[in-house]
C-alpha cells in the first residue's frame, strides 16, 4: 500500500512537473493578441460615448466623466434613458403591463423633463448631446444602444444615492458589462474627472487587454497607471512550489513587459506594474485604496450562471462593493454568446467549469 502511494504522488510530482514546464514553454513564445486598435476616426467618423442616465444625482457624476472623456478624445456624447413600463397583476398573478396612456405619456414627459435638466446644468445649454428615451429593460436597452456604429464606451452612475438610482445602479453595471460589445464604465460619485491613478487588473487574457488599454486611455496627464496582475497560490510541498514560484514569476515578468509595450500610454503618464497575491477582488480594492485610485479596470470573461456559481466574477464584487469608479472590458465575441445562449444542461454547466477549475492557473497571452 505504500509504495502504491508513493508511486502515485511520484506520478502527480512528474505530471505536474510537466505541465509547468509546458506553461513556461507557451509563455515564452506567446506573444499578446494584435486587438488592432484602427483609430475610429480614420474612417472620419466621430467617437461617440453613450451616458445612461434617470436624470438623478446618483448620474451626475457618469454625465462629468463623459463630458471629460468626451473632450480628451473628440468624441460625441449620445445620452439615454429607460423608462420601465408599470406592471400590474392580474388575477392569476401573471404580470401585464399599465395600458394606460396618458398614465405612460407624463412619466415619459417627467423623465424627460428631469434628463434635460440635468444635462443642461452638467453640460451647458449649448451642449450639442443627443437624448434618446426608450422603454423596456435598462440592462437590455443599453446594450442594445451601444450596438451602434462607433460607441467608444458605455458611462453610467453605480448610483449609491438614492433608491430611484439603482435602476441605474450597480446591478444594471453589472448585466451590461455582461452583455455589451464595448467596454462600460460605471462612475462612483465624485468622481467626475479623468482619474490621476488608475489600476489595470489583468491576467493577460484578451479581455485584461482590452481593459488596460482602455484605462490608459482615461489617465489625466501626468497620471500613474499601474498594472496589477492576482496570482494564485499554488498547494503543494515547498520545493515544488518554490519551483513553481520561479517559472511563473518569469512568465509574468515577460506577459508585463509585452503588455507595456501593447498599450497606448499618454506622454507624461507613468507606468508601475504589482503583482498582488490572494482573492482577486479583495486585493484590487485594497490597492485601490492604498494608492488612491480614482478607476479600476478589469475585463470580463463572459461567465454565464453556473460559472459565476463556483468560480464568481471579479467585475462584479468590484462593480457592487468599490468606491472608486470600475470599468469592465468586453469578452470575447464567442464568449458573450456562450452567456447568451449557455452551455446546454446545468450538469453540463457544472462539468465544464469543473474542468476548467482542475487546469493548473497560468497566464493567458494570446498567441498572434
Amino acid at each position: 500500500m505504500r509504495t502504491e502511494t508513493r508511486n502515485g504522488e511520484q506520478t502527480r510530482r512528474a505530471r505536474l512537473r510537466i505541465q509547468l514546464a509546458v506553461h513556461a514553454a507557451r509563455i515564452a513564445r506567446g506573444e499578446p493578441h494584435p486587438m488592432h486598435r484602427r483609430s475610429r476616426r480614420e474612417d472620419g467618423m466621430t467617437p461617440r460615448i453613450l451616458v445612461a442616465t434617470l436624470g438623478r444625482v446618483g448620474s451626475d457624476a457618469a454625465l462629468r466623466a463623459a463630458a471629460a472623456i468626451a473632450a480628451a478624445h473628440g468624441a460625441t456624447v449620445d445620452v439615454l434613458t429607460v423608462l420601465e413600463p408599470l406592471p400590474i397583476f392580474d388575477a392569476g398573478f401573471v404580470p401585464t403591463v399599465i395600458p394606460y396612456e396618458d398614465i405612460e405619456r407624463q412619466r415619459r414627459d417627467e423623465l424627460l423633463a428631469r434628463v434635460r435638466a440635468q444635462v443642461e446644468e452638467i453640460a451647458g445649454a449649448a451642449n450639442g448631446w443627443k437624448i434618446a428615451l426608450r422603454i423596456g429593460s435598462p440592462a437590455h436597452a443599453i446594450v442594445d444602444a451601444a450596438r451602434q456604429p462607433h460607441t467608444l464606451l458605455v458611462v453610467l452612475g453605480i448610483g449609491r444615492h438614492e433608491p430611484a438610482d439603482r435602476i441605474f445602479g450597480n446591478e444594471t453595471a453589472i448585466r451590461v458589462s455582461r452583455l455589451s460589445s464595448v467596454p462600460v464604465l460605471a462612475v462612483a460619485p465624485g468622481h467626475g474627472a479623468l482619474p490621476s491613478r488608475v489600476i489595470a487588473a489583468t491576467d493577460f487574457s484578451p479581455s485584461s487587454l482590452r481593459a488596460a488599454r482602455a484605462a490608459a486611455s482615461l489617465v489625466a496627464p501626468s497620471g500613474t497607471l499601474t498594472l496589477a496582475h492576482v496570482a494564485p497560490t499554488l498547494e503543494a510541498d515547498a520545493t515544488l512550489a518554490e519551483s513553481w514560484e520561479g517559472r511563473y514569476a518569469e512568465s509574468v515578468a515577460i506577459a508585463f513587459e509585452r503588455l507595456r509595450r501593447d498599450i497606448d500610454v499618454q506622454p507624461g503618464v507613468c507606468v508601475e506594474t504589482v503583482v498582488l497575491r490572494g482573492d482577486a477582488a479583495v486585493e484590487l480594492l485594497a490597492l485601490a485604496r492604498r494608492t488612491n485610485a480614482g478607476l479600476i479596470a478589469v475585463g470580463s470573461h463572459g461567465f454565464n450562471f453556473a460559472e459565476r456559481m463556483l468560480v464568481g466574477s471579479v467585475a462584479a464584487k468590484l462593480l457592487r462593493t468599490a468606491r472608486c469608479s470600475v470599468m469592465v472590458a468586453p469578452a470575447d465575441r464567442a464568449l458573450r454568446a456562450r452567456h447568451a445562449e449557455g452551455l446546454g444542461t446545468v450538469e453540463e454547466q457544472m462539468a465544464a467549469v469543473m474542468a476548467v477549475r482542475s487546469t493548473p492557473p497560468r497566464p493567458a497571452i494570446p498567441a498572434h
